[in-house]
């Protein structure tokens, strides 16, 4: 899992870094879009893709969790610039995860 953790991280970290350079401000969901199911690839596969599909509220409780997970990042570098003190994304991006995913309903494969 820590694997999978720092990968995520970096992933959604490379994704803030352009956001933050885009001239063009929109929000992080119209910024995410449909893109959560991209992001989340490597989890994505480990489950039952046929039962996925089909649950709509396991969709959103991990679209929900890519948007919180960017905006947690999205705090960090903004706050980093700053040469503020800030904890490091990822044990939040755990918390996160941990709570979100409780009410997931479609098990992995």
């Amino acid at each position: 899992m820590a694997d999978y953790r720092h990968k995520y991280v970096k992933k959604i970290s490379e994704m803030v870094n352009t956001y933050i350079k885009d001239e063009e401000k929109v929000t992080v969901e119209e910024y995410i879009g449909d893109s959560w199911r991209n992001i989340l690839s490597m989890h994505l596969c480990a489950i039952q893709k046929d039962e996925f599909e089909s649950s709509k509220d396991d969709q959103e409780q991990l679209k929900k969790f890519v948007i919180e997970s960017f905006k947690i990042v999205l705090d960090y570098e903004l706050l980093d610039k700053d040469g503020a003190n800030v904890d490091l994304p990822g044990d939040k991006i755990k918390k996160t995860l941990d709570h979100i995913t409780l009410g997931i309903k479609v098990h992995s494969v």
